[in-house]
């Protein structure tokens, strides 16, 4: 992956309105989207980080995601 300052801020939405292979920016952080569940609390993403490893990401409800793109 490019590093931070390669990247650009396009948006904060909701992780309803993600889609496979969308970037998300968390804590400074780059990740690819690679599936969206729906939680008892919010929303669990599993994303790939920059070791193509994947990762769980809980984000409770009513907060936003950073999505960014490479410029």
């Amino acid at each position: 992956m490019l590093t931070m300052d390669e990247y650009t801020v396009i948006d904060r939405i909701y992780p309803m309105y993600l889609e496979q292979g969308d970037l998300i920016r968390v804590q400074g952080e780059v990740y690819q989207v690679l599936n969206i569940n729906d939680a008892a609390d919010g929303w669990d993403i599993v994303v790939l980080d920059n070791y193509e490893e994947t990762r769980l990401i809980s984000v409770p409800d009513n907060k936003m995601v950073t999505l960014v793109a490479a410029d």
